[in-house]
């Protein structure tokens, strides 16, 4: 929890360029685990895998260009549930991470075309990179037996990877508007033998964007 009130007194150094924005999302994520026998763990469920995520960003260039770059704070929760033979699994982590994107706008749809001041509803497509490192995590075997994930080697590296996202801006009043975004990124691993542990993240998210 002091983890989380650390990241969200940190919010107020992003809020500085042309605009800001925060979004709350949900968060579906994978595991991909080789032992140092180069075998795949085929246990962990990834449709059950589900957290939360919490990003704040600030978005640099003119609404105008249709283009700009965007740099922010993700605090996000990376799950997986799955059964080793009859034996429940539960890991929750917990990753602080900074992203990154170069976004443009291809295409806006306006409600009014024959108003160009009115409602307008633009796609927004971006594509970046985000570097992540673990806060906590925990390992749940049955019932009873509980894991500091943080003290294990392959969650506790540096994890790096492409963010490729779409979503929409939808006009509200004034400079505001409402967001809608999907993105996914795929997370390599600074620690990579002898086990090595790779994660895929999708997240849904729906936020407000302010212009400053």
């Amino acid at each position: 929890m002091n983890k989380l009130v650390f990241f969200l007194l940190l919010l107020p150094q992003l809020f500085w360029g042309q605009a800001i924005s925060f979004e709350v999302g949900a968060v579906s994520s994978s595991y991909y685990y080789k032992n140092s026998q180069n075998e795949k763990l085929t246990t962990l469920d990834p449709g059950r895998s589900t957290g939360v995520a919490l990003m704040g960003y600030k978005s640099l260039g003119r609404p105008i260009d249709a283009r700009s770059l965007k740099f922010g704070l993700r605090y996000q929760q990376l799950n997986a549930q799955g059964y080793a033979v009859d034996v429940p699994l539960n890991y929750q982590t917990q990753f602080l991470s900074l992203s990154g994107a170069y976004e443009i706008n291809p295409y806006t749809i306006y409600v009014n075309e024959y108003c160009a001041n009115c409602v307008k509803i633009r796609v927004i497509t971006s594509l970046g990179g985000e570097v992540a490192k673990i806060l906590s995590g925990t390992q749940k075997v049955g019932n009873r037996e509980t894991y500091n994930l943080a003290d294990e080697a392959e969650f506790n590296g540096v994890l790096f990877g492409p963010v490729g996202a779409v979503g929409f801006e939808v006009d509200l009043f004034n400079s505001t508007t409402m967001l809608l975004n999907y993105n996914y990124t795929y997370f390599f691993n600074s620690h990579s033998t002898p086990e090595r542990l790779h994660f895929g993240r999708g997240m849904l998210s729906l936020g407000i964007k302010s212009a400053l």
